[in-house]
């Protein structure tokens, strides 16, 4: 049986990352730590470093579109993965995090 039927939330890859973005009330969090975003981040999103998300997720809106990323993947999976599991619908996880976003040469703010 394929392990990814269990799961709530999508990955996905950064084409189609990109056309979450049209949906203009998505959410876009960046789990990283605060420093990590030195290196830049994607445009309208909100920094919850990944300890702190447990703490901060009645703030968010589990109607909406979420789109998670960090540096590779990792923790966002973990995120989206604990976010699907407390009622969030719509839970998408960036696929290679903010390093395949730069290698796919998309815009980033700094």
């Amino acid at each position: 049986l394929d392990i990814d039927t269990y799961r709530k939330y999508q990955v996905v890859v950064t084409n189609a990352a990109r056309s979450l973005l049209d949906d203009y009330e998505l959410l876009i969090r960046d789990v990283r730590e605060e420093k990590e975003r030195k290196a830049g981040f994607l445009s309208k999103d909100l920094n919850i470093p990944m300890s702190q998300v447990k703490a901060k997720m009645d703030t968010l809106d589990k109607s909406k579109n979420i789109l998670v990323y960090c540096k590779s993947g990792t923790r966002s999976d973990r995120i989206a993965d604990i976010l699907s599991k407390n009622d969030f619908q719509k839970v998408s996880s960036l696929k290679g995090g903010f390093t395949a976003w730069l290698k796919a040469d998309l815009p980033i703010q700094r």
